[in-house]
């Protein structure tokens, strides 16, 4: 949960970037995103989020000393929801 922009506490239009996060970005993130869902739908369990976030996740890839990498999945806040739309 590295390299966020955020809302800054400087200014109503001012912007914060930090290179490293962790566990304390990631699970309020997460939880965010899971809240969006209920509002979708009420009867979101937990198990079922995780395993659309999972197919729902993009992936990126990047070449680094001749090697290609495979990143993901990573959460894809508009594609979840829509899942959940649809179900």
């Amino acid at each position: 949960m590295d390299s966020r922009t955020t809302a800054s506490p400087t200014g109503q239009t001012d912007y914060a970037f930090d290179r490293h996060g962790g566990w304390s970005w990631a699970v309020p993130y997460l939880v965010g995103i899971y809240a969006l869902g209920l509002q979708v739908d009420p009867d979101l369990s937990p198990e079922r989020f995780y395993q659309a976030a999972l197919e729902t996740g993009s992936y990126t890839e990047f070449e680094h000393a001749g090697r290609t990498y495979r990143l993901g999945p990573i959460i894809n806040p508009p594609a979840l929801i829509e899942r959940f739309k649809s179900s």
